[in-house]
């Protein structure tokens, strides 16, 4: 009966942890990603407006902490929800009531739930399309373990992109859109190197990272057929739920002159913690 009882009480406080764990993770949600992006308007003409989208396969539409700082020449902000090609979700942030003019960089972010951003931004002028869009890439940032962080780096322009810094620190302390400025990571603590060489997109092309914490030597090589770099991190302990930052810079190929920025903000995973039962 006492053996029943401990194993009753057990299972418990197991399903008690992961629920406190699941809803914690749910309240912290719509901050747990942040994105900054910082690009140049390479069109001929000052736009008045920029478009951004994202799939959201919640549908929740969360978007938080916009950045209108001065680094964005726009004041105004419309969301709308509507239906991705493929089907899914997706939330649009038009940035308006302001122009960027041609050669002009310019900084948005924002945070939300959604680990992959494939959006392209695209600048308009009174409501039409101007190109090109902006020299951005995609990024997917994926958890598969507690200590193994895969990131996905994705080139849907129909140009040739490199990426020639790719990096991961540890913010310390969570950070707001505002603080997530291209200066951002100085005095961060560097975490690990994602790509010691220059990364090469083909247009509509992936490249992925998968980093491994707590093993082995510092390894970093590139498995050009399928595309992923494999790296291990023996000095580097990952923190629980705690936020990290990832720093990336990129340019076309033809342009090396013509970089952006993308700062993605992310939380590690939560520990989940198993009683002790002492009988």
């Amino acid at each position: 009966m006492q053996t029943a009882m401990v194993r009753f009480a057990v299972c418990s406080l197991l399903l008690m942890t992961h629920a406190i764990s699941a809803a914690t993770a749910a309240a912290g949600a719509p901050d747990r990603f942040c994105y900054s992006y910082l690009f140049r308007n390479d069109t001929a003409a000052t736009a008045n407006d920029l478009h951004i989208g994202f799939e959201d396969p919640g549908g929740s539409g969360a978007v938080s902490d916009i950045y209108l700082g001065p680094d964005n020449p726009f004041i105004s902000v419309t969301l709308s929800s509507n239906a991705s090609p493929s089907g899914t979700a997706q939330t649009d942030i038009a940035y308006s009531n302001g122009s960027a003019s041609p050669g002009e960089l310019v900084r948005i972010g924002f945070c939300n739930r959604v680990s992959r951003m494939r959006g392209v931004p695209t600048w308009t002028l009174d409501s039409v399309p101007v190109q090109p869009d902006p020299q951005v890439l995609g990024i997917e940032w994926e958890w598969r373990t507690p200590r193994s962080l895969k990131v996905a780096v994705f080139n849907d322009r129909p140009v040739t992109m490199t990426v020639t810094s790719l990096y991961l620190y540890d913010a310390a302390l969570a950070l707001s859109t505002e603080a997530l400025a291209p200066d951002a990571a100085t005095g961060m603590v560097p975490v690990v190197n994602l790509s010691e060489d220059v990364l090469v997109l083909a247009p509509n092309s992936t490249q992925m990272v998968e980093v491994t914490f707590g093993s082995g030597g510092l390894n970093s090589q590139a498995a050009s057929a399928m595309q992923v770099a494999e790296v291990v991190s023996a000095d580097y302990a990952i923190t629980p739920n705690h936020p990290y930052v990832l720093g990336m810079v990129s340019a076309p190929i033809d342009d090396l002159g013509d970089e952006s920025q993308l700062i993605l903000q992310a939380y590690s995973p939560q520990a989940v913690y198993m009683p002790l039962v002492v009988r």
